[in-house]
């Protein structure tokens, strides 16, 4: 509307919460004096099938989402993708993608623009009417999410679509410069992640992306650490990491060099659909967010609050002002000064740069320069300005305001405390600012051609101070960043702002001056304590009733103490847990499921694809001659966990246990011993197969089996091609269409190389550039032992490559599925000119890419090629288990020599009507793997490599009495039977005041 503004953002991602929560946590996050909010808006959890899309249910409906924000007051930043990373499934796309869209994902070709541009055409059909123009909350629509490698098509496309759908607002990007190819249809921005305590890591690079995009754009950091979100394998992070003040700390850096966007990721933590996650992510998705998942406000919450509310009273003059050109210094080396000045203010940010306390005095770099924009002619001031000794904690900032308007004619000369919030009503100002416990401050006022000192000690108990300036009346309130982080400023129904001094963990916002407000203290507090100003201490109301001691001081504040009766504690029940094996022998006839059994290709141009993550059985028919085969071997598994079992037997399972990973789970040819199993004449293959997700990379992923199943005798036939030629690396954008044609090159581009010793693989040095090939030939003389058989070219895992055979594409792999390309069709030939483009494709790959080592020729003794039997056990319902009549018993001992158990008990609950109690079921010792369900939804994974235990029930989905089933996949025959048990993360009672 005209007016400069500092966006002070947080991310509620509202797929990972359940709608009846969101209103909750978006008041929470306003708490904190948020202005704006982020919302990912994920294409695969609102498009289960091509074509359709929700935004209507409960848990999907948009337009009340948005509306909710709207009610608050808060503008949103609208993220929706197509791709959001996010840690979330494929990173957003929708599975059934991987049958559509043969061709690069999050790239311009036009078979994939068409799908996104409908997937935008879908959620702007939203979006587009509640943009702040049409009176919605919606100020700026990013495009895409971290796509830095400047493809113009791609991100082109999505600009015109949005723009044809009648997005109007701004379009944004925190690309870290992979968007400047876009300048003239969205403003570029960063994703920043810093390590902690590296203060001076982000500065550079957001000053380069500065120069870059131009000062006439904003800075923006669309997204920057506020928690951290634990992997598989990590052990459990502590709710003190990284340190609370830390996000405070940057956050105040990123504004001193100009950033006018910061959007912390997250703000309010959430839990991750069980089969929506990445396969390296949890269940709990931030684990010490503002706002954790299940609702608690941790420490990080009251340091944003410092911030957002001091944002609050200056947001304009602090929009307004740039980095200054000059110097400012400090008399302490470790102590770095960074300023922004405007008009209406000058807002100084100090960094201690080491990890001990400081004590140092702040100097304009020229001695006649005063705070504003005018010459000094009072050369005291100055003088009072450089003698002020300011202390700083080990690796702190703080933001201190010089030059700034307080009201008409009254100006903040200088204040070496910090300020939380600043307000005028009629002829009087006030100003709370806060500091540690004994710290003192001289704050300088200027009002009617003089200048006035109003000095005061930061302390829990709130010291008062008045002056009149320019015959006006200013109070300061002064206290310790404990208290201020607590503070709460609502208004009465005259509308005057009413501080509220007294460490109250939360206040929800108000909707109106004059409404009651609605506190939430400890559940065993038996007495709220405030300490308010006397003329509102009278009229104050808990629950209705007045306050029952009241202590007035000399300096116009009032102690006031409501008593409070101890909230019974609320009780969660855990009945006696009962067990079931479930049967994991195999029979030769498929038994009758509720899914029933499909014949599937597992593998070659038909292959299933795997949408919904879950558990799948794979069952085969094979025979078997004399002399029986002695291993058994899976060319490539993609994405998935299998156990094997040949004619009832259980082979074994492959990975081993579930791996701790900060990355996707790896392609792999996993071989097993069939000697004790096998028998001649006909056998019966069967797999059962877990995926709990793919990876975030926003590339297509295949998951299950993506090549033939052999079997062998001994070791394998292999031959090893150790010189290959290589042509020199093309930095061309290449698209599907001319990567199927080979194109012609003279033999001169072609150097010899031999990978398996050079391990020639090396991209140029220290490039960073998308789309680079690298093509690889080699003509190869089949051995007369191969000919006429199953052949195939093995090839090491690579991030993407395309091969061919004698100018005939063999197809394409990715860095998640199998590497093997299948020349059985062509095997009959004497030799063969295998030509393989390796392509850099994701930004993180993006120093070194190529063939690690040489491709090998294969050739087996046999290949299981027939169709598979495929029925899928999805974790959406719990209702599939149920109906396999299990035989519940009590003792522990009936099943723990199975691979695979159920468990289920029952939880009794009671919460009083006045409290808050977010439930969490806790879990361990169990197998190597358990999916938790409560009242028949999934509710959560837990994994014995951790770090996750515990999980949040919704409170939507409590009863009076509730059903907890576990069901259990280990790999441990002798694994020990686990325990479960249920909680409150925190219990706290609601009561009302009244002003």
């Amino acid at each position: 509307d005209g007016v400069p503004t500092f966006i002070f953002s947080a991310e509620l991602i509202p797929y990972r919460l359940p709608g009846s929560v969101w209103a909750d946590r978006l008041e929470k996050l306003k708490a904190t004096g948020l202005n704006t909010v982020g919302l990912y808006f994920a294409w695969n959890f609102h498009s289960d099938r091509k074509g359709a899309a929700d935004f209507a249910s409960p848990d999907r409906d948009l337009a009340r989402l948005l509306d909710l924000a709207e009610g608050l007051g808060l503008h949103v930043i609208a993220r929706p993708g197509p791709y959001v990373c996010n840690e979330w499934d494929l990173g957003g796309y929708p599975g059934w993608l991987l049958k559509e869209d043969k061709g690069d994902w999050r790239h311009g070709n036009p078979e994939h623009l068409a799908f996104c541009r409908e997937w935008y055409r879908q959620v702007n059909a939203v979006l587009a009417g509640k943009q702040h123009a049409n009176g919605g909350p919606i100020i700026l629509y990013q495009i895409e999410n971290e796509h830095r490698w400047n493809d113009r098509d791609f991100l082109a496309g999505l600009c015109d679509a949005a723009r044809k759908d009648g997005i109007a607002v701004p379009l944004v990007g925190n690309h870290d410069g992979g968007g400047l190819c876009v300048l003239d249809k969205l403003a570029e921005g960063t994703d920043i992640y810093t390590p902690v305590f590296e203060f001076c890591r982000w500065r550079g690079w957001l000053e380069s992306l500065n120069r870059r995009i131009g000062s006439e754009l904003p800075l923006m950091v669309l997204e920057y650490r506020c928690g951290e979100h634990p992997l598989w394998g990590q052990a459990p992070i502590s709710q003190t990491w990284p340190p609370a003040h830390w996000t405070l700390s940057q956050t105040r850096l990123f504004t001193a060099v100009g950033a006018n966007v910061v959007n912390h990721f997250v703000g309010a933590g959430g839990i991750t659909p069980v089969g929506f996650n990445s396969d390296h992510i949890i269940t709990s998705y931030v684990d010490n967010p503002p706002v954790a998942p299940w609702g608690e406000l941790t420490e990080r919450f009251y340091e944003m609050r410092l911030l957002g509310l001091f944002q609050e009273s200056f947001n304009r003059a602090l929009a307004e002002s740039v980095p200054t050109a000059e110097d400012w210094r400090t008399d302490d080396v470790q102590i770095e000064c960074l300023a922004r000045r405007g008009e209406k203010g000058t807002f100084l940010v100090l960094a201690n740069h080491s990890n001990t306390t400081c004590e140092f005095r702040i100097f304009p770099a020229d001695a006649e320069m005063s705070l504003g924009h005018a010459k000094a002619v009072n050369s005291n001031l100055i003088n009072q300005f450089c003698s002020k000794v300011i202390g700083i904690g080990p690796f702190r900032t703080k933001l201190l305001l010089a030059d700034a308007e307080l009201s008409e004619n009254i100006k903040i000369v200088f204040c070496p405390l910090q300020i939380l919030s600043a307000w005028t009503e009629g002829d009087a100002s006030y100003l709370i600012v806060y500091g540690d416990p004994g710290e003192q401050g001289d704050i300088t006022f200027s009002g009617g051609g003089e200048t006035h000192i109003v000095h005061v000690t930061c302390t829990d108990t709130v010291v008062k101070e008045s002056a009149i300036i320019a015959g006006k009346k200013v109070t300061v309130y002064a206290t310790t960043s404990e208290v201020a982080a607590r503070t709460w400023l609502p208004r009465n129904s005259a509308n005057r702002i009413i501080p509220l001094f007294g460490k109250v963990p939360l206040m929800r916002p108000q909707a109106a001056a004059g409404a009651a407000l609605r506190m939430e203290l400890p559940a065993s507090e038996n007495a709220l304590k405030l300490i308010v100003p006397a003329d509102s201490a009278a009229t104050m109301r808990l629950n209705g009733v007045p306050a029952a001691a009241q202590k007035a001081r000399p300096d116009g504040l009032t102690e006031i103490s409501f008593p409070l009766t101890p909230a019974a504690d609320p009780s969660a029940t855990v009945g006696k847990m009962q067990f079931a094996a479930i049967d994991d022998s195999w029979t030769t006839t498929p038994p009758k499921s509720e899914y029933g059994w499909r014949q599937v290709n597992a593998w070659g141009e038909n292959a299933e694809v795997l949408i919904e993550p879950g558990d799948y059985e794979w069952r085969s028919n094979f025979t078997a001659e004399t002399p029986l085969p002695e291993t058994l071997e899976f060319l490539g598994v993609s994405q998935a966990e299998i156990t094997v079992f040949l004619n009832g037997s259980l082979l074994g399972s492959y990975p081993s246990r579930r791996v701790a990973s900060t990355n996707n789970l790896p392609s792999f040819n996993a071989v097993f011993d069939v000697r004790s199993a096998i028998c001649p004449g006909s056998n019966q293959l069967a797999v059962h197969m877990h995926f709990h997700g793919r990876h975030n990379s926003g590339h297509p992923i295949y998951v299950g089996f993506s090549q033939p199943v052999l079997l062998r005798h001994g070791q394998r036939d292999e031959q090893i091609e150790p010189v290959w030629k290589v042509s020199p690396v093309s930095s061309r954008k290449w698209s599907v269409a001319e990567l199927d044609a080979v194109p012609a090159m003279d033999a001169k581009d072609w150097e010899e190389v031999d990978l398996s010793r050079r391990n020639e693989h090396m991209g140029p040095a220290g490039t960073k550039q998308h789309h680079e090939v690298r093509w690889y030939r080699r003509t190869v003389n089949i051995p007369e032992s191969f000919r006429g058989k199953p052949l195939f070219v093995e090839c090491p895992p690579v991030e993407e490559a395309w091969a061919y055979a004698d100018g005939i594409r063999l197809g394409r792999t990715h860095c998640a599925s199998s590497t093997t390309f299948d020349l059985s069709s062509i095997s009959d030939r004497e030799s063969v000119e295998i030509t393989l483009a390796v392509r850099q494709n994701w930004f993180f790959w993006n120093e070194r890419f190529g063939l690690p080592v040489a491709p090998r020729l294969l050739s087996p003794g046999e290949v299981i090629d027939v169709k598979w039997s495929l029925r899928g056990r999805a974790l959406s319902e719990l209702a599939p288990w149920r109906s396999m009549g299990l035989v519940w018993v009590d003792e522990q001992a009936a099943v723990k020599s199975v691979r695979r158990v159920f468990a289920r008990c029952n939880v009794k609950v009671s919460v009083p009507a006045d409290c808050a109690a977010p439930l969490y079921v806790e879990v361990d010792g169990w197998f190597s793997r358990a999916v938790l369900y409560w009242n028949g939804k999934p509710i959560g994974l837990y994994s014995e490599v951790g770090p996750q235990k515990r999980f949040y029930i919704p409170e939507e989905m409590i009863k009076d009495e509730n059903t907890v089933h576990v069901l259990v996949d280990g790999y441990c025959a002798s694994a020990v039977i686990g325990t479960l048990s249920a909680g409150f993360y925190f219990r706290n009672r609601c009561v009302n005041v009244t002003l």
